[in-house]
């Protein structure tokens, strides 16, 4: 009989039923390949491995649905306004990366590191518009073990000559890498125009017909900034609004993601939420930028799939704990000021946390969920460490759901134990 392993503790997960699961002293059985076989009371068959959390909480690995790899070091550094930030900070920061390939390195392997240590097992990632840095960033993507979508930017206006992509060239480039890292072990590439103000149309075309050929994640920032409103106009004079840009470029993909979703009217969310568009809620970043508050409920009853993003560079780190604080306290905010009818709950936190994101990345049939004939990728969470008693005493408060709600709203540092992806530990290592 193949080898099994069961991971015994106290079990949170959205299905894809739409119910949500809440088992103490559960199990989640895996085999050998890494496939959940079982989820439930344990079972003990032959050539069976036990590992005992002693009650911690096992939920799904976290999805980070959007950062930028390459600004992580300029986080927290400015307060600019998004174009001023954007010329001072990222494109010299991206210059920097292009050019040093070490530092590449370097910075990508601190990268996941770090976000696999805050429990995240999956993300799609921005990149910067070199073939070679972007090769780099999938070499240590690869060797970290963690899940990864990445995607090497594209822009060919309005940008830095050392970040332009040149359209005669770039999908010879995106070629090889779907040759060299697509599909191989976690990795896959992903079409990465920046955003309306750095690209023509031509490249938005292109771009869009690329991705649906090869069945790739089409993944863009979707946001109205008033300070671009009039490089928008003069790129695309047709578009009577900015999602008017995407639909009549073609971008709307079985496979697409936008970034943010701020700024837009009603009437652009509500047509958003009729093509079942996935979105990416990002915040952090949203309120550094001043960006507008995200009536996530109000998206989701309309039809969108909202997932979360850290945002790293506009976003302050890379937990998505704390990204599901944000994004419950601007929910409660809108309800407040009458903008939304309804908060976000827990269990609507960690679903945008968990297989929301797996739905917004098209991986939904392989995680984001505690369930049979999903890979198994989860994480260990000791959250007595968030408990205002600990470690004298715990408070009275320890059904599943409060002990979620403290490692959200209480989060500590080193909650995350223990990070699997496919049923192997990846961190720590």
């Amino acid at each position: 009989m193949a080898h099994t392993t069961s991971v015994l503790g106290t079990l949170i997960s959205p299905l894809d039923s739409g119910d949500f699961l809440t088992l103490e002293k559960g199990a989640i059985t895996y085999d050998q390949e890494g496939t959940i076989l079982n989820i439930g009371q344990l079972q003990e068959p032959v050539n069976h491995q036990v590992i005992d959390t002693n009650g911690a909480l096992i939920l799904p690995g976290l999805i980070d649905t959007h950062n930028h790899l390459s600004q992580y070091p300029i986080v927290g550094a400015c307060d600019l306004a998004i174009g001023d930030w954007l010329e001072k900070y990222v494109f010299p920061e991206e210059i920097h990366f292009n050019q040093d390939l070490e530092f590449a390195a370097f910075l990508s392997r601190t990268f996941f590191q770090q976000a696999l240590s805050q429990g995240t097992t999956c993300m799609a990632t921005f990149v910067t518009s070199s073939a070679q840095a972007t090769t780099k960033v999938f070499q240590e993507a690869h060797q970290s073990g963690l899940r990864a979508i990445v995607g090497q930017v594209l822009m060919d206006i309005n940008s830095p000559p050392h970040l332009k992509t040149d359209l005669n060239h770039v999908f010879e480039q995106l070629d090889t890498h779907l040759r060299s890292w697509h599909k191989r072990g976690e990795l896959e590439v992903s079409i990465n125009p920046r955003f309306a103000v750095t690209c023509s149309e031509q490249l938005l075309r292109q771009a869009a017909h690329y991705a649906q050929t090869h069945d790739l994640l089409l993944h863009t920032h979707l946001d109205y900034v008033p300070e671009f409103a009039m490089s928008i106009t003069q790129n695309f004079p047709w578009a009577d609004n900015l999602l008017e840009v995407f639909k009549n470029t073609d971008f709307f993909t079985p496979r697409t993601l936008f970034a943010h979703g701020t700024g837009l009217s009603e009437s652009e969310w509500k047509e958003l939420g009729k093509k079942h568009a996935a979105i990416c809620h990002c915040p952090n970043s949203n309120i550094f930028w001043n960006m507008g508050l995200l009536p996530v409920t109000k998206l989701i009853d309309w039809g969108s799939i909202v997932a979360l993003g850290t945002d790293s560079g506009g976003g302050a780190n890379l937990s998505l704990f704390d990204i599901m604080r944000s994004a419950s306290e601007i929910s409660h905010i809108l309800q407040e000021q009458k903008v939304s009818e309804n908060k976000l709950s827990l269990q609507d936190l960690l679903r945008m946390a968990t297989l929301n994101g797996a739905k917004a990345l098209g991986l939904q049939d392989k995680v984001g969920s505690l369930e049979r004939g999903k890979d198994a990728d989860f994480i260990i969470v000791q959250d007595q460490i968030c408990d205002p008693l600990y470690p004298n005493s715990l408070s009275s408060y320890q059904k599943p759901l409060e002990r979620l709600g403290r490692t959200i709203f209480r989060p500590h540092p080193q909650q995350v134990k223990a990070v699997y992806i496919k049923g192997k530990k990846v961190w720590p290592i």
